[in-house]
């Protein structure tokens, strides 16, 4: 193999390296199968992998912890040595080389580089390492409509990666904008990118939603929840005993219900009901529209 300039931050690395005499390991068990679109890893869960926590371990001294150490350099110089064994190049890349490994991709576009090397320097053994690495992108669709009739089915949706959706997922919803939670039934399902559920019987302007990973993942200080919240409150609304000329009950007074009296007209015919239908069509016939009485 031709020989290649080692970048000073890899000489830097190296010298940390040899000075703690660690072992060389360029064993990732990657499974190079999935497109790049569709593909997460495990360890990109830690909530500190993104700034050079490769391991998700915290060590140094028993006074002083450090998320980012020389456990870290360990695992990205493995990265970088292997590709001077045999074992692939650098920069590493998913899915070609095999001694890519995702723990040490801190920015996370599947390649482990020179940029790596840089998040991984400058983190390395401060103490004020934020916990703010983003987890698996698992979200909620956008509802439409914003209000829901109690008793209706509502389809939930959501996006996760892989886009299979191969996993559990536990779905509650809040009518107090997030004081409490209530477990929808069935409160998990498998392997879906949707759920229709059906609305409760509330009525309330304070609604959410959230579905989250029944199972966390676990680091050395605590667990990381994967999961999403709806963006703001919708409504869930009875529709009121006093709309009687919601003839097909929708909870709405429109050309739907004049369609229903028109077909039962020949059956029973009632100047009553077309006169309140009519009457409440025009109150706008809408029991959340502001506008309505009803």
């Amino acid at each position: 193999m031709k020989a290649e300039r080692i970048p000073k931050p890899a000489l830097a690395f190296a010298l940390i390296f040899v000075l703690n005499a660690m072992p060389i390991s360029a064993e990732t068990n990657l499974d190079t199968s999935g497109s790049k679109a569709d593909m997460w890893f495990d360890c990109w869960n830690c909530p500190y992998q993104c700034h050079g926590d490769a391991d998700c371990q915290a060590q140094g001294s028993m006074i002083t912890k450090y998320r980012v150490f020389t456990n870290d350099l360990e695992i990205i110089y493995a990265v970088y040595m292997a590709s001077y064994t045999g074992y692939g190049h650098w920069p590493a890349r998913y899915p070609q080389d095999l001694n890519y490994n995702p723990c040490a991709d801190f920015d996370r576009d599947f390649d482990v580089d020179d940029q790596d090397l840089a998040i991984l320097e400058n983190w390395h053994r401060r103490t004020d390492v934020p916990p703010d690495c983003p987890g698996r992108p698992l979200e909620l669709l956008p509802m439409d409509p914003n209000a829901l009739i109690a008793g209706s089915t509502y389809t939930i949706e959501w996006t996760d990666v892989p886009s299979s959706c191969p996993y559990r997922y536990k779905l509650t919803y809040s009518i107090d904008n997030g004081e409490n939670w209530l477990l929808m039934e069935p409160n998990e399902v498998f392997g879906m990118c949707s759920f229709d559920w059906i609305v409760p019987t509330v009525d309330s302007n304070q609604c959410l939603l959230s579905i989250e990973d029944p199972i966390p993942f676990i680091y050395d200080t605590g667990l990381f929840v994967i999961g999403d919240t709806s963006d703001e409150p919708f409504i869930i609304y009875e529709c009121p005993a006093t709309l009687t000329g919601d003839l097909n009950a929708d909870c709405y007074i429109n050309f739907r219900d004049l369609n229903v009296l028109g077909l039962n007209w020949h059956i029973e015919p009632s100047f009553q009901t077309l006169a309140t239908l009519a009457e409440q069509w025009c109150d706008c016939g809408n029991p959340y529209d502001p506008a309505c009485s009803y």
